[in-house]
Order: structure tokens, then C-alpha cells, then sequence
């Protein structure tokens, strides 16, 4: 029985008997708000979009499951997506001006 991926909430899920869990704790409320910046790297962003979007919603996500922490998880989840952003244009100046 292999996981399948919960688009949702970013991880991964398995089929025990009738119910689907989630072998990770879900998100917390909210956090897609967090992470919708970074969401739109990847239709619109190309490849690299693509690929620096996966990474940061992945580090973010992680970030956020964590136990405790309170408002500081969300800082650090929210330093993540803005350092994605900032790679990303980072890149496409550098693929810019080469």
C-alpha cells in the first residue's frame, strides 16, 4: 500500500481500512494565506518558478507542522516564502542580464 500526496494539506496519506490519514500533522488553519505567494511561482514562474515554489511551499509546510512555537513558526514560515521570492528574481536577473 503506497502513500498517496494530499494536495490540501501538502503531505503525504495512507489508506488504512475505509479512512484515509495523514502521516503528518495538518496544517493549521490559515496557512494557505501563508503560502499563496509562493503557489504562484509555480504556473507562472517557469521552470525555476517551478522549482524554487516546490522547495519554499515544502520548508514552509514543514515549518508550519511543527509543535509549538505559537507566532514565531508563522514568522519563520513567512521569512521562507519571502527568501523564495527573492531567489526567484534573483535568478531571473542573473538569467536576464546573461
Amino acid at each position: 500500500m503506497a502513500p498517496t500526496i494530499d494536495y490540501r494539506q501538502l503531505a503525504p496519506r495512507v489508506q488504512i481500512g475505509d479512512r484515509r490519514v495523514l502521516i503528518v500533522p495538518p496544517l493549521p488553519r490559515g496557512a494557505w494565506l501563508l503560502l499563496a505567494p509562493i503557489v504562484v511561482l509555480g504556473p507562472f514562474g517557469g521552470a525555476l518558478g517551478a522549482g524554487i515554489g516546490v522547495v519554499g511551499r515544502l520548508l514552509s509546510a514543514t515549518q508550519l507542522r511543527r509543535p509549538g512555537g505559537g507566532r514565531a513558526r508563522f514568522a519563520i514560515a513567512g521569512a521562507i516564502e519571502v527568501a523564495a521570492i527573492l531567489l526567484y528574481a534573483e535568478g531571473v536577473a542573473l538569467i536576464r542580464a546573461w
